[in-house]
């Protein structure tokens, strides 16, 4: 082994001499690029023209070489016999090479250790093994083959050459393959269509990782503000879907081949590849690729996103919303005013292929939506709810409650459990706690979730028909935010999970409400804004702790919906100062927990036990106490959030919300009878107790139990034993 110089000894070259591809500034691009990975420098090419680099490629292997080196290897002689047969012998090679050469891969920041991890990434032992057999590496002596013959490019046909285009690159060459799909798949009653899309293997890609694959959709409560704001203003609803998406968006940015499916592709001659120039399916940043371009389309327009969420897009001439939308991949939501209906999208539509353009009436993500000649407009999920597959069961396998699930029943458990949760997700706030329930049995699954599922299932299916409005004639500049909160006790699930059964499933609804509400005995139209049913992340140890949690998590949710409504209205918004926008608006904060209530109204310290409930209930109490903010509490029977937190809950409170939009805070006659009548039976059943003289005997039992133990306790006055000194 050669001596190693030292790092004085290394030579540094000249300011002048620099290569200037190591010492470039690399370009870093934050809208592609990821800036979680280290940046990659790209190499330019030897020379600017191909006909320099090919004469300087020429002179360099023509360059003198030691005795006993052929031509094509002039400064590496490699055996390939030896290659293929000795473990070590790349190895060897490879160290000598580095040590060679050591002071110049110094320079270059190269060690040891990086070279040899380098050499080690190349394997080509199949190549080298194929050589070997034809002797075509044979540099010890004996009978040569014939060398083969040099072929230059610009010598071969056109033909010829397209062969070559890329094959020296084999790291940026990516698979595709195709994806057969039937696009009236969840459509009831509709034929077969089938839909064939070419789509990259983009797990096989080496540079995957390197760039950003960030892409966002519209949430739930973002398409909810959409949908009032477009019924508020009537607003005519429109749906677009961009046809090859991915091909118009921006530029891949980098060279990549494509090797084409089995089969190949018409016009495409085998053997050929295929260079990317737009980032289609299966690429990482494909979708990151394509919301940039769309984003820019939009902008040209004059759409402005939104600061909070950024698939909204607000739409304003002179000051005035004039339109509003929401983005999911290449899907579009919204409503603009009829004036502009040609004007909003004037520049977006030449630069982007609308393949559909439905008006009023139409399926987005799932949901049928319809907007009604007054402006109301509804929501339903009918096609997906009854599209959903049935799950069955054996009568065997229902009795054994109590097994692990198979294979086959895991996945069809997998499978149902997603489907139900969509479902829930976007529109059917009814089986919130159902889907709550499916999703925390998705491990150590036991056949008794499977029946329970089956049950879910069926209930979704029967449900088909539910349906959301959003009333056109709900004041929203003028609305009150409405926070109802429920939650359980204890009630968590799966119950034979000790970690999960003493925690407590709660949900709230976010609503906005005119103001006639607030009125005594006053009764208002509103519109779900959103909604959510979830486990307490601690175990409660109250139905005082689990309420307050719940309500608390419902006075978050509600202040985002509120900024958020405010820039949608009036594209005012100063984020720095957002509780002074929260206690601009109206708000209610509702509870059917009289301890709650009673708490956040009066100023009695907390006699809890439960200090860091204390804690909160403090937090929620001036919460709730700002300005324009009220507490009420409303009749348990006629809290529609019920349906969020408890198995079997009442739903026909919530069917008839729905049916007519209208709320109060009011106990109605009928639930204040039941309440009286309730009352009555508990004071009934104290009284058979009484006349039964169960709680006398229980009296008496106590009173000769302490009588007992007082006799075995000695008098203050006796006397004492002495005792005796050491003992």
């Amino acid at each position: 082994e050669p001596a190693r110089p030292t790092a004085a000894e290394t030579p540094v070259a000249a300011a002048d001499d620099l290569d200037p591809d190591l010492m470039s500034e690399i370009d870093w691009d934050p809208e592609g690029d990821d800036y979680h990975t280290p940046l990659r420098r790209q190499l330019s090419p030897m020379m600017e023209e191909t006909e320099g680099e090919a004469i300087e490629r020429e002179a360099k292997r023509q360059r003198a070489i030691e005795p006993g080196e052929r031509a094509n290897f002039a400064s590496e002689g490699c055996d390939a016999y030896m290659a293929a047969t000795s473990p070590s012998y790349l190895s060897h090679k490879a160290l000598d090479r580095y040590y060679k050469h050591e002071a110049a891969y110094l320079t270059s920041g190269v060690n040891v250790s990086e070279f040899m991890f380098g050499v080690r990434r190349n394997v080509f032992q199949d190549k080298y093994e194929a050589l070997a057999s034809t002797d075509g590496g044979n540099t010890n002596g004996g009978v040569k083959k014939k060398g083969r013959k040099e072929l230059k490019l610009s010598e071969i046909s056109d033909e010829h050459r397209q062969l070559f285009v890329g094959r020296e690159k084999p790291e940026l060459i990516v698979p595709t393959r195709w994806v057969r799909t039937n696009k009236n798949d969840g459509l009831v009653d509709k034929g077969f269509l089938a839909k064939s899309r070419l789509v990259v293997q983009g797990f096989k890609d080496k540079s995957l990782g390197y760039y950003r694959r960030d892409a966002p959709t519209a949430s739930a409560v973002a398409e909810s503000i959409c949908l009032a704001v477009c019924a508020y203003y009537k607003f005519i609803l429109i749906a677009k879907d961009i046809k090859n998406a991915y091909f118009s968006g921006k530029s891949v940015g980098r060279e990549i081949y494509l090797e084409p499916p089995k089969g190949g592709l018409p016009g495409l001659e085998p053997g050929r590849l295929l260079k990317a120039k737009k980032a289609i399916y299966g690429f990482a940043e494909a979708a990151r690729l394509f919301w940039l371009a769309l984003k820019e389309h939009l902008e040209s327009d004059g759409w402005k996103e939104s600061r909070l969420e950024p698939a909204l897009f607000y739409l304003r001439l002179e000051g005035k919303l004039r339109g509003i939308l929401v983005t999911h991949v290449d899907d579009i939501e919204g409503g603009v005013h009829h004036s502009i209906m040609d004007q909003a999208f004037a520049k977006s539509s030449q630069a982007l292929e609308f393949a559909t353009n439905h008006v009023r009436d139409f399926i987005f993500r799932g949901r049928e939506i319809r907007q009604h000649e007054n402006g109301h407009i509804d929501v339903a999920m009918r096609n997906y709810a009854l599209s959903m597959r049935t799950v069955k069961i054996d009568q065997a396998r229902r009795k054994q409650l109590k097994e692990e699930l198979t294979e086959e029943e895991q996945n069809t458990f997998q499978s149902s459990a997603g489907e139900l949760g969509w479902l829930a997700r976007q529109l059917r706030c009814d089986l919130a706690y159902e889907n709550g329930v499916a999703q925390r049995s998705k491990t150590g699954t036991c056949v008794a979730d499977l029946v329970l599922l089956k049950q879910f299932v069926g209930l979704a299916r029967r449900g088909a028909d539910f349906k959301q409005r959003f009333w056109s004639d709900v004041d929203l500049e003028t609305g009150v935010i409405l926070h109802l909160a429920d939650s359980g006790h204890a009630n968590g699930t799966p119950d034979h999970k000790e970690e999960m059964k003493y925690k407590s499933v709660g949900g709230y609804f976010i609503l906005v409400a005119n103001k006639e509400i607030l009125e005594e005995g006053g009764e208002a139209r509103a519109n779900i804004l959103a909604f959510h049913s979830s486990l307490t992340k601690r175990v409660c140890r109250s139905t005082l702790a689990a309420e307050a949690s719940h309500l608390a998590e419902a006075v978050e949710a509600g202040d985002w919906i509120i900024v958020l409504l405010e820039e949608a209205l009036t594209g005012d918004l100063d984020l720095s100062s957002w509780p002074a926008i929260v206690e601009k608006r109206r708000r209610a904060y509702i509870t059917d927990a009289r301890s709650v209530y009673d708490y956040l109204e009066k100023d009695a310290t907390s006699t809890s036990n439960d200090k860091r409930m204390a804690i909160e209930g403090a937090l929620l109490r001036e919460t709730v106490r700002r300005p324009n903010a009220s507490t009420h509490w409303v009749d348990g029977a006629q809290n529609i959030a019920n349906v969020l937190t408890k198995h079997g809950a009442e739903k026909d409170t919530l069917r008839e919300f729905l049916r007519s939009g209208l709320m109060s805070f009011e106990q109605s006659p009928e639930n204040a009878a039941l309440k009286e009548k309730k009352r009555l039976e508990r004071q009934q059943r104290k009284a058979n107790r009484d006349a039964d003289g169960k709680k006398e005997a229980q009296t008496l039992a106590r009173q000769l139990e302490a009588v007992r133990n007082a006799e075995e306790l000695p008098y203050e006055d006796e006397p004492q034993p002495k005792k005796e000194q050491g003992v």
